[in-house]
């Protein structure tokens, strides 16, 4: 799982949350210009938006 924010108060936060799952990536950025996904895709997908 990868987690986008811009927010840096938001991403050290996410950082903290997850420090312990290993299969969890939290990267800086701007999650609108992620590119869409392509066709190939054969597994189930979400999104979570997460705000406070």
């Amino acid at each position: 799982m990868i987690g986008v924010d811009h927010d840096p108060a938001m991403f050290a936060e996410a950082r903290r949350r997850t420090s312990g799952m290993p299969a969890v990536q939290i990267r800086e950025g701007d999650a609108h210009a992620c590119p869409p996904r392509r066709a190939r895709h054969s597994g189930p997908g979400q999104s979570v938006i997460c705000s406070r």
